[in-house]
């Protein structure tokens, strides 16, 4: 399993769950569905089309998942669009689960930064972690503000939708969809959820280090910053 602990939502609930305001700009080139279709995830986009429009059923494949970690392991991860007035200077990173009060604190080694302001659509960016770990948004570079995966590090506001890929054909089951909102959803915002789109693979690490990685080796690993390697 890739997620060592969410939540699974089954098909025709986005709405229910987000409220049917989740995806605001509707009509405009710029709906969440409609940036995903033009990114190249077509079968995924015309089930949230239906399940934000109606007059459909989403396919057996669709799923979304919220307050979400992922296991200890090895991540790539693909900066697949950004469609955000702050996308300049929006940031995204990763933190390791219990830590999310760490984010932004340069002496700690629980979280790290994987795309800036500076990236574009395509850019890749590999890490390992030892311990379970969310991602989180930093929306205009504002200091200490930050958004989380996980909603109860958010008091409550859901800032994320994480969308499974397996499903879908050409997709593997560790393969995840995150699209964010980079204004409080609770706040005065348009809750599209595009303002920032991740995709996180999760990849198969050695057989030595998926057994001690809690043990000898994820101790060394969890007390010394783990930089990305992009490409």
């Amino acid at each position: 399993m890739a997620f060592a602990g969410f939540s699974g939502i089954g098909i025709s609930t986005l709405n229910g769950i987000y409220g049917s305001s989740w995806d605001s700009k509707r009509g405009s080139p710029y709906d969440l569905w409609r940036v995903l279709t033009d990114a190249g995830y077509a079968a995924l986009a015309n089930d949230i089309r239906f399940d934000v429009k109606g007059g459909g059923s989403p396919s057996l494949n669709y799923r979304v998942y919220k307050n979400t970690f992922w296991q200890v392991g090895g991540y790539n991860a693909k900066f697949i669009a950004e469609v955000a007035g702050n996308a300049p200077n929006n940031r995204f990173g990763w933190y390791e689960k219990g830590h999310a009060g760490d984010v932004g604190d340069i002496s700690k080694s629980t979280w790290d930064q994987l795309f800036s302001g500076l990236d574009t659509n395509g850019d890749t960016v590999s890490f390992f972690d030892s311990s379970e770990i969310g991602f989180w948004l930093n929306p205009n570079g504002v200091y200490g503000s930050y958004y989380f995966t996980d909603t109860n590090s958010n008091s409550g506001n859901l800032q994320a939708v994480v969308f499974g890929l397996g499903g879908y054909s050409g997709f593997n089951n560790n393969e995840y969809l995150i699209c964010l909102e980079d204004l409080r959803y609770s706040g005065y915002t348009d809750r599209d959820f595009q303002d920032m789109i991740i995709r996180v693979k999760s990849t198969p690490e050695p057989a030595t280090l998926s057994l001690l990685g809690l043990g000898l080796i994820g101790y060394a690993l969890k007390f010394k910053k783990r930089r990305g390697v992009k490409t």
